[in-house]
């Protein structure tokens, strides 16, 4: 509860309340709207507070086999460098 969502129809608000048979949402301008759970059931609803915590993706680096390995296990922004596979073999 308290969770800022957006309804289907645009209307926005925060949860307020979720009963049996409905949900109440306090809109911006103060008014509480009431709505059957079956309508919402229905319909799409953004949770603007459902942020994820982490996010993944995938990154491929390479290195050319002339340079100085010692000089490339990170980069700018990877946060962990390279692949521990992906060393130098001589």
């Amino acid at each position: 509860m308290g969770d800022f969502i957006q309804l289907e129809t645009g209307e926005t608000g925060h949860v307020l309340e979720i009963g049996w048979r409905t949900t109440r949402i306090r809109k911006l301008d103060n008014n509480v709207v009431i709505i059957p759970n079956n309508k919402l059931a229905q319909n799409r609803i953004i949770n603007y507070d459902m942020l994820e915590s982490g996010m993944s993706a995938g990154l491929s680096c390479g290195v050319s086999y002339d340079s100085d390995w010692t000089r490339s296990k990170g980069f700018p922004g990877s946060g962990q460098g390279c692949h521990e596979g992906a060393r130098r073999h001589s």
